[in-house]
């Protein structure tokens, strides 16, 4: 039953194009299985979503997250005068 679940979840998601949220996916009206049905099988929405995208990476490769560019912190060097006239209240 899993088996099933996974892959006409897989295959909805990849006609689709995207993942549907849980909400999404109930508002879409077209899903091939119900929400509780998934529950029951997967225990949860992310479990299912999860099991999919190992499952069957090909089908699901549009999910993969994107990379994110952290910019790296702005250091200020200050001397250690500065730095007690910071903490008395004191800025120069």
């Amino acid at each position: 039953m899993k088996k099933r679940v996974i892959d006409l979840m897989s295959r909805y998601f990849q006609s689709k194009g995207r993942l549907l949220t849980r909400t999404e996916y109930i508002k879409a009206k077209d899903g091939p299985i119900s929400v509780p049905a998934i529950k029951r099988t997967c225990s949860s929405w992310v479990r299912m979503v999860s099991i999919c995208q190992h499952t069957y990476p090909e089908r699901m490769s549009f999910a993969a997250a994107p990379e994110v560019k952290v910019a790296p912190p702005k250091s200020e060097v200050i001397t250690a005068a500065e730095a007690l006239a910071r903490l008395e209240g004191r800025y120069e």
